[in-house]
Parts: structure tokens; C-alpha cells; sequence
């Protein structure tokens, strides 16, 4: 009866607990963009890796994110696609790792990988995980700040080891992963300008987010947040929301061709998160140009 009245809420959306993912990057010089009102939820989170608890949702989209990751690199480049390793050394970057859940994945793929979130509680778990397995410890690699105030953890870790490493020494990466980090981001122009400058020619780039409907607004706050209290009130910001064609166009400014754009739904009852017209929630992946 539960699982129905949930599901009459919200309709089969793709109902997302989107934890950890807030950094804020600028090209320059960094100030915090990010609300520290929509971080106070992430900060508790402890049950990353407890697939039944309320990160379920998140457990079937990780699932279909690292599918469509899987199947894009397979048709982009399918002569040398190694079915087993289809990441195979390929160095990528994770934006908003949380506790690791999609880092690990990927470094399961043969990626070196590189996870970075400005919440200490997620990666004191992503790195006491990742521990458990000797494969990934060699090439999973975690990143955060040291500061207790969060506008401090995002300016002195990203300005000084983020800017220093990773654009002075013009690190740059194959692919960069950004899974619902961009909805909580006030300056989206600017965050996505200082991702490109991590990616680089010929390499990709793989965003997640909601789009700015009134369905995300009805289903995603109000239903979600407010009605079925699956997900604490405030957690997102409506009208941070990004539309794909806005976002697309934010993408090809900075230098990338967007390739594809796939919506999401979630299945409340079966615990699935199923590929969509409907782009409530969407995947996009794009190529860097120059």
C-alpha cells in the first residue's frame, strides 16, 4: 500500500536522492556558488553503500548511468573496445563523488580513476570502501577538503590543490563525470567553462540533472520532497534546475559537441531506473572540440 500511494505521488519518475554532489568550480579563482541551506542534508548521509536503504534510488541509476557510459564507448569507439575493461586506462575524473559509488564502478572498467567532492563524510567512506578491494586501492584515488566550513572546504581545497594541480599543471582528462552536481550550482556558465579546461581534445564529458518543467517541480519537490518525504525538504532548488537544451548549449560554448541526450524515468515499485522520452531526468554526453 506504501509503495503505491509513493508511486501515485510521484508517477514512475526518476525519483534521484542526490547526495554530496555540490562543488563549485570557477576558472580562476573559487567562491562558494553552491547553497550551504541545499549541503546540510548531504553531510549526514552515512548509508552510501546500503543498497536498501534510502540510497536505492541511486544504486538503480548508477546502474544505468554506468550502462549508457558502457554503450556509448562501445559505439563511439567500437575497434577498440575491450569488453571486459571498456575503460581501460583511461584517466577520469569524478565531480561530486559522494561515497564513490560511480568512481568505483568506473575503476572496475580498467579507469584510473579520480574522485572529488568537498563533503568530508563522503570521502572518509568512499575511501574506507574502497579498502576493501586491493584492485581498487591501486587505482582509485580520493580528493577533498580539509576545512570545517563548507564555503572553507570548497575556496582552499579547490583553489589552491584543485586550480594548482590539476589546471597549472594542465591536467587534463579523457573523460569527466559530473552526475547531478550542475542542479545546485548558482553560476552553471562558469562551472561548466572550468570543466572544460579538465577535458581534453577528443575527450568526453558525461552530465546528469533535472530538467526545469512543471512536472520536475510537481514530482521532484513537491511530491518527493514534500508529500512523500522521500527526500528532506530543501534538498533541491527548482529553479536551479537546467533544461538539456540550455545546458547543451552551455556545453558546445565551452568547446564540446553534445552526441546524446537520454531521459530517465524511475520505476518506484520495481526499484528501476528505465531509459525514457521523458527527460525529467536526463544523461548527456558530449565530445571536446578544442
Amino acid at each position: 500500500m506504501i509503495a503505491r500511494a509513493l508511486q501515485k505521488a510521484l508517477g514512475n519518475s526518476s525519483l534521484k536522492f542526490i547526495q554530496s554532489r555540490n562543488i563549485v568550480l570557477q576558472q580562476q579563482c573559487f567562491h562558494s556558488s553552491v547553497d550551504s541551506s541545499e549541503m546540510k542534508h548531504f553531510s549526514q548521509i552515512k548509508d552510501w553503500w546500503k543498497s536498501g536503504s534510502e540510497m536505492a534510488p541511486l544504486y538503480s541509476y548508477n546502474f544505468a548511468r554506468v550502462n549508457f557510459i558502457k554503450q556509448f564507448m562501445k559505439d563511439f569507439n567500437n575497434k577498440d573496445y575491450h569488453l571486459k575493461l571498456p575503460l581501460n586506462n583511461l584517466q577520469i575524473l569524478d565531480v561530486g563523488c559522494g561515497g564513490g559509488l560511480l568512481s568505483e564502478s568506473l575503476c572496475r572498467l580498467g579507469a584510473n580513476v579520480t574522485g572529488l567532492d568537498a563533503n568530508e563524510n563522503s570521502i572518509l567512506i568512499a575511501n574506507n570502501h574502497k579498502k576493501l578491494d586491493q584492485f581498487l586501492e591501486e587505482r582509485l584515488n580520493y580528493k577533498q577538503g580539509t576545512a570545517g566550513n563548507i564555503n572553507q572546504i570548497i575556496y582552499s581545497y579547490f583553489k589552491f590543490l584543485f586550480i594548482e594541480e590539476l589546471c597549472s599543471q594542465n591536467k587534463k582528462y579523457d573523460l569527466v563525470t559530473c552526475m547531478e552536481v550542475i542542479e545546485h550550482i548558482q553560476d552553471k556558465q562558469q562551472f561548466i567553462a572550468t570543466l572544460s579546461q579538465l577535458v581534453r581534445p577528443g575527450g568526453m564529458i558525461f552530465v546528469s540533472t533535472m530538467e526545469k518543467t512543471r512536472e520536475s517541480y510537481l514530482k521532484l519537490i513537491l511530491g518527493a520532497e514534500h508529500i512523500a518525504k522521500l527526500v528532506p525538504k530543501g534538498t533541491h532548488d527548482w529553479n536551479k534546475f537546467i533544461n538539456s537544451e540550455d545546458l547543451s548549449a552551455l556545453l558546445e560554448d565551452n568547446g564540446f559537441k553534445v552526441l546524446q541526450i537520454q531521459g530517465y524515468s524511475y520505476d518506484i515499485i520495481n526499484n528501476q531506473m528505465e531509459k525514457s522520452n521523458n527527460k525529467m531526468n536526463y544523461l548527456i554526453s558530449a565530445i571536446k572540440l578544442r
